[in-house]
């Protein structure tokens, strides 16, 4: 979701947890930042970190598979 940022319906964890999912998408920009992380870490537990991180890392793949296929996702 591209404009999360300008949107003001999400909860500050689900800010961070949007936050978080971008840094790992664009990992190519440079690694989460430990403010990240400690913004994350307020609302969420270990176990919940890994689960969110695991499927951002593997949504990406994913991702390039269906633009790389030109898909479109369903209306």
């Amino acid at each position: 979701m591209a404009n999360w940022r300008e949107l003001d319906c999400f909860s500050d964890a689900e800010r961070a947890a949007f936050d978080w999912t971008e840094s790992v998408t664009r990992i190519s920009d440079g690694v989460p930042s430990s403010d990240q992380f400690a913004a994350l870490n307020a609302y969420f537990d270990d176990r919940q970190i890994v689960d969110l991180t695991a499927t951002a890392a593997n949504m990406n793949p994913l991702n390039r598979v269906g633009i790389s296929f030109g898909l479109e996702p369903p209306e």
